[in-house]
């Protein structure tokens, strides 16, 4: 994937790229007590990057931004007798093309496909789902930011035969992986995204930016990131789940090797995180072993 021309300034919403590069980039090459030497850089340290918060507002059109910049693909959005169907990523024009359909009153379930997408949208349709009281089927798979926020907002939750719902983390994952090597959220948030704004720069052409610069844009995205951790904690307080759901994973007592692709729940487990109310129509215990496979999936153990 090519990354916009971001220097001198950085493209708004950039945080959703980054992310995406962070998971397949290796640490940076060399490590101080709270920082990261960047060869012609430097060493950059959490307290070198001052970022406040942005507003919802302001997030959000950068994320829009984004996607437009990239041509993010259209989901399938559509209503049939109370039930809206959505199937694709999770993104601006599957948020609004759903927000339209509700807007028009009468829809009672969402019928969903996802791999997921980008958490802040996810959460704004998690919250379309929560207002409206709507239940939620799961059809296929429902992964990442479809797990964490699309499903748990349903009134009741419905997985078809031979569906899965899959977690691998949220917006507070820097946080937890942070705790776990005893460091701060900032320089855990610092080890993922200088060398994916690097692998970045290098895949579309572009010669590393100066010192200065790269704080600037480190900056934007750490105060993106904080109003995604904001807002994920008042989602999830709202609808009333605990957000460990999305990040339980990470933890060693769950039992998911690093290795794995992500994590699920037995039925009976997710009511410890308050996600109740949730069937399976298919033969059998949930989760099948076949799709739990095809995502590389681990059943995480509770012992909470």
């Amino acid at each position: 994937m090519l990354m916009p021309r971001i220097f001198p300034h950085f493209t708004p919403g950039l945080a959703a790229l980054l992310v995406a590069l962070a998971c397949s980039v290796p640490p940076l090459p060399a490590r101080g007590d709270d920082g990261f030497s960047i060869p012609g850089l430097g060493v950059v340290r959490a307290d070198d990057i001052k970022a406040p918060e942005v507003s919802e507002q302001e997030l959000e059109r950068g994320m829009r931004s984004l996607e437009e910049a990239f041509g993010a693909p259209k989901p399938a959005v559509s209503v049939e007798g109370g039930v809206a169907s959505y199937t694709g990523e999770v993104n601006a024009a599957g948020f609004d093309a759903l927000a339209a359909i509700a807007a028009g009153g009468g829809v009672s379930a969402l019928s969903v496909d996802s791999l997921g997408g980008e958490v802040f949208w996810g959460m704004k349709i998690g919250e379309l789902v929560f207002a409206g009281g709507w239940e939620v089927r799961v059809r296929g798979i429902c992964f990442s930011s479809c797990a964490n926020y699309i499903f748990p907002a349903g009134k009741r939750k419905i997985i078809d035969a031979g569906a899965i719902v899959g977690w691998h983390g949220s917006a507070r994952q820097d946080a937890v992986l942070a705790a776990r090597a005893g460091i701060s959220e900032e320089q855990e948030f610092l080890r993922k995204i200088v060398p994916a704004m690097l692998a970045g720069l290098a895949d579309s052409g572009q010669d590393a930016p100066g010192r200065e610069m790269m704080l600037e844009g480190i900056a934007s995205e750490l105060g993106r990131h904080r109003t995604r951790r904001r807002m994920e904690t008042a989602f999830f307080e709202r609808i009333g789940v605990h957000s460990d759901s999305a990040v339980y994973g990470f933890l060693p007592e769950s039992g998911v090797p690093e290795t794995s692709g992500g994590w699920t729940y037995r039925i009976p487990d997710l009511a410890q995180f308050g996600i109740t109310n949730v069937e399976y129509l298919g033969p059998g215990d949930y989760p099948p072993p076949d799709k739990l496979a095809f995502l590389g999936l681990s059943i995480a153990t509770l012992n909470r």
